[in-house]
Parts: structure tokens; C-alpha cells; sequence
């Protein structure tokens, strides 16, 4: 029959093996290249219940990518149809309008500072009369 799913799964806070099941068509043309996405608060669910205590530093908000590493790869003697992966996680970019807003406003004031910067060493570096050929009597500086 050979696996027909297989567990990409990893090791949360509260030492729980937790994994999501993937048919094995979907892993071998999707998750092993591109990986699988879960909230960021799954990994910091307690033993005791499904809810995530508050001031351990997660939220609702946020998402990791699990990238499966092939390396774990096992068939599961007890299961023959699954097959289970470790995987690692990656922090998953995902751009929101604020974000990206902040981005801008950030790449614009560094790139006024970097032409600024640039146009007051030319100013510091190169004479006058470089720049306007006469001085101020209108006498040509050679």
C-alpha cells in the first residue's frame, strides 16, 4: 500500500509533540519546498488546556512557517499509511499595510540621509569654483 500521510510535526513549550497530517501528494509537491504555516501561539499552548496564558509573549497574531527537515524522515511501524518529519521553524514575513508603511517611511528617511550625506562631502571635498567656475566678483578661478 506504501504512507499515504505523512505528520510534520515538532516539540512545544510544554514538551508536547504536536503535528499537523498532510497526504503524501500534498507534502511531496508542496511542504517539502514550501513548508507548512501555523499560528504563532500554537507553540506556546500548556499541557492542561487549549488556550494560551497571558504574558508568555505570544499572541493571536502571528504565524510561523514549518519547514520539514528530510533528514527525520521515518516510516511509522505502529501506522503504515504516515510517515513523521520533524520540522524547523522560520518566522514567516507577513506584510500588513502598517508594516509596509513603515517600511517606506524607513527606506526614505535613510535614503535622505545617505543624499545628504553624499552631497555635503562633494560640497567639503570639491572647491567652489568647481562647481560655479567663477567666484563671487565673477572672476573665471582656473
Amino acid at each position: 500500500m506504501g504512507v499515504k500521510f505523512v505528520r510534520v510535526g515538532y516539540i512545544e513549550c510544554s514538551s508536547q509533540y504536536r503535528f499537523h497530517i498532510v497526504p503524501i501528494d500534498r507534502f511531496q509537491n508542496y511542504i517539502v519546498n514550501h513548508g507548512v504555516t501555523i499560528m504563532r501561539a500554537l507553540t506556546a499552548l500548556p499541557y492542561y488546556a487549549d488556550i494560551v496564558p497571558k504574558d508568555v509573549g505570544v499572541t493571536a497574531t502571528g504565524e510561523l512557517l514549518m519547514k520539514p527537515d528530510l533528514s527525520t524522515l521515518i516510516h511509522l511501524p505502529y501506522n503504515p499509511k504516515h510517515a513523521n518529519v520533524q520540522a524547523f521553524f522560520e518566522n514567516k514575513l507577513t506584510l500588513n499595510l502598517l508594516n509596509l508603511e513603515r517600511l517606506i517611511i524607513y527606506l526614505i528617511f535613510w535614503l535622505t540621509l545617505f543624499v545628504l550625506d553624499l552631497v555635503l562631502k562633494l560640497l567639503l571635498i570639491m572647491p567652489i569654483n568647481h562647481f560655479f567656475g567663477r567666484n563671487r566678483i565673477g572672476i573665471h578661478l582656473t
